[in-house]
């Protein structure tokens, strides 16, 4: 085939060891000269590599995008004194024929695919984008991270009979596991109308509940009660709006996952209540009722 450029490279991209096929023109009209060396990945050898090249007035190189192993090779080549242009291709464009296969062979095939024009390079985004490009990517993986520790969570407190998912959204939390005990550095998470931000221990053992924190309500005390209650209420709604909250409230959370009680904590006094209204009364227990009053 007709030869496009006269002097190039091609480098067979690996983790720990490099090789590198440099095609020049011959002795003879209409020859080739091929060298084929070998060189580890520090980055002192690849400027090794580099003053090579440019010793035999290589113009184009190419290689491969195998992972991230490409990247030290590209800035070392950039680098070079004399301008370089690299080609960085796709595997699947440069598969060589089946059949023996060697880290040299490949480092020739792409030297004379280069040499005939038939290669066409990848994209190559500048520093600037480049580095914009690492950072979002980072913190795409960084979002996912915590969307799976926060699953992890839901996970542990379902299986512990707290079904904080049936009533709450947003969930935030940051705990550590020891010796059967959940200690909650922090858990945040949204109930209709209201923002709640607690810290403390949950026994997986003995399912107790110790917990500490605040409680952001939306609406204000005299909007969640009617009549006299909501008149005698509105003089003290400025004492608990606080921190941008209709009702700000400082609240304790103990008893068990079976039966927790809720509390509020004010003015160094503490006042608790179970949650919920208890068991309700079988028809049975009704009937019996019915029969000793007869």
């Amino acid at each position: 085939m007709e030869i496009v450029y006269e002097r190039v490279a091609g480098i067979d991209v690996g983790k720990k060891i490099l090789a590198v096929a440099v095609r020049t023109p011959g002795e003879h009209p209409g020859k080739r000269r091929q060298q084929v060396r070998k060189y580890n990945t520090f980055y002192q050898t690849l400027t090794e590599m580099v003053a090579w090249l440019a010793s035999e007035g290589v113009t184009h190189v190419t290689m491969e995008a195998t992972g991230i192993y490409w990247k030290p090779i590209f800035h070392a080549l950039c680098a070079a004194e004399a301008p370089l242009e690299v080609l960085l291709v796709n595997a699947r464009h440069v598969r060589n024929v089946p059949g023996r296969k060697s880290d040299a062979l490949d480092a020739a095939w792409l030297a004379e695919l280069t040499e005939c024009g038939l290669l066409r390079g990848s994209f190559i985004p500048p520093p600037q984008i480049a580095a914009i490009r690492e950072l979002t990517r980072y913190r795409k993986k960084t979002i996912q991270a915590r969307t799976r520790e926060l699953q992890r969570l839901s996970k542990v407190l379902e299986d512990a009979g707290i079904k904080i998912d049936s009533v709450a959204s947003n969930m935030k939390g940051d705990f550590h596991l020891e010796n059967q005990v959940m200690a909650f550095r922090s858990l945040t998470f949204n109930i209709p109308g209201a923002g709640v931000a607690l810290g403390g221990n949950y026994n997986l053992g003995s399912e107790k509940l110790d917990f500490k924190g605040t409680l952001k309500l939306d609406a204000r005390l005299s909007q969640m009660v009617t009549g006299w209650k909501s008149w005698a209420l509105k003089p003290i709604d400025p004492i608990f709006a606080k921190n941008g909250a209709g009702t700000f409230l400082k609240i304790l959370v103990a008893g068990s996952a079976r039966k927790p009680e809720l509390g509020v904590e004010f003015a160094h006094h503490k006042f608790s209540a179970p949650v919920g209204r208890g068991e309700k009364k079988s028809d049975k227990d009704n009937d019996k009722k019915d029969d000793d009053k007869r």
